[in-house]
């Protein structure tokens, strides 16, 4: 493999890592203010699990830097992540 390509994925392979480590800073929504949290219906029982979390973590991750975000929205709040 010539080392041109070597070099990009390795380059690819540190910025994977990067991200990764982040993710735990990413996805903590504490630190928001409690505006942008009702805005994004956090702590609302109907948006809480099913928009508001995945849309404010989507959010994040692209100011972070990731290129390719995917949400995934639960119709009903029993099929969300995070509830039992």
């Amino acid at each position: 493999m010539p080392p041109a390509i070597r070099n990009e994925a390795r380059l690819s392979a540190y910025d994977l890592a990067f991200k990764m480590q982040n993710g735990r800073r990413i996805s903590d929504f504490r630190k928001n203010s409690q505006t942008k949290l009702e805005i994004m219906g956090i702590g609302d029982p109907k948006t809480d699990c099913t928009t508001g979390r995945p849309l404010l973590l989507t959010r994040r991750l692209i100011a972070n830097g990731f290129s390719v975000v995917c949400p995934v929205l639960a119709a009903d709040p029993a099929h969300a992540v995070g509830r039992a």
